[in-house]
């Protein structure tokens, strides 16, 4: 083969790569309506092929919303927590209407479980356990412990009896998802990540924060909220001069750190939950409505996948 033909192979298939590379970024879908409301939709968690939330009613409609594999939804159901927050499995967490009144709920049975701390917020549930918040403090509550009727805060103590826990430097600690012993949320105006040593009775760990001295692309943000961890992956917010962008970060490897843009104008999103590689959030229009979506985290790039047999053959070539 020319030297010429080759280079040509080679260009052609190097385009050819960057156009497969560019039809895979992000499968969004904008139509998680699932009460037919055509009102504001607020995804909060999901888990396998269900995203919980609620639609901006009154009172707020709480549901868990089948979708398939194309992203694209096919069923509802509403939910007796009239604001879903989080699910893991059978069990959504979530409050009352007015924030009042905490709770956890088996798809399968069993009614409304009462989480016993007045005006919290149970945001995820990974297993049995259940994180959250009230007022500037975290909380972790066992749905299998025994120190009340549905469970027991961990970490409880003479003076602290709901395990109430923040941030070494004392700066306000909000909790807010929670994948196995690591837990993530907001302290103060930055992100963070805590690896739960899981010690029966003890609330200690690792802590790592996600802020503008910590992840080079967060410069020039006034806040970071990290609301969702799967494996080597969070997602969340930060706010700066251009309004509130979701995100998604590989914590891990500190790398990949990515913005994730809507299909239409808004400066308000947030990425509140993941699960594998599907991102759930909302946005607001332009309008000022909510709108619920979904978010594939693109594969690796094809760039480098098809390249790299193709230069390959150019230098196999070359040297014969």
């Amino acid at each position: 083969m020319k030297m010429n033909n080759i280079l040509m192979v080679f260009f052609i298939t190097l385009i050819w790569c960057i156009k497969v590379d560019a039809a895979m970024i992000a499968t969004f879908n904008t139509q998680l309506d699932p009460t037919g409301s055509s009102t504001s939709t607020n995804v909060m968690g999901i888990s396998g092929t269900h995203v919980v939330g609620f639609d901006k009613l009154s009172p707020d409609t709480g549901f868990a919303y089948t979708y398939n594999s194309s992203g694209i939804t096919s069923g509802s159901s509403t939910t007796p927590i009239q604001r879903p927050l989080g699910m893991d499995g059978d069990i959504i967490v979530g409050t009352s209407n007015n924030n009042a009144d905490s709770y956890y709920y088996n798809t399968n049975g069993g009614g409304l479980q009462d989480i016993p701390l007045v005006n919290s917020q149970p945001r995820d549930i990974s297993g049995n356990l259940i994180v959250g918040s009230q007022s500037s403090s975290s909380f972790i509550f066992d749905i299998t412990g025994t120190d009340t009727p549905t469970g027991s805060f961990v970490g409880a103590e003479p003076g602290n009896e709901n395990g109430l826990f923040k941030h070494p430097n004392g700066d306000a600690t909000r909790a807010w998802g929670i994948d196995g012993n690591v837990i993530v949320g907001e302290a103060g105006n930055s992100g963070f990540i805590f690896t739960y040593n899981g010690l029966p009775g003890q609330i200690t760990g690792s802590w790592q924060l996600i802020d503008d001295s910590t992840v080079t692309e967060l410069t020039g943000t006034t806040r970071v909220n990290v609301q969702g961890v799967s494996g080597d992956y969070v997602s969340g917010f930060y706010d700066d001069v251009d309004g509130t962008h979701g995100f998604f970060y590989n914590y891990i490897e500190e790398n990949q750190f990515t913005t994730i843009v809507a299909p239409e104008p808004t400066t308000f999103m947030q990425a509140r939950a993941i699960e594998g590689d599907i991102i759930a959030g909302s946005y607001k229009t332009a309008g000022g409505v909510d709108v619920g979506f979904l978010y594939q985290i693109p594969e690796p790039s094809m760039f480098t996948l098809c390249a790299s047999p193709i230069l390959l053959l150019f230098l196999r070539r070359r040297r014969n």
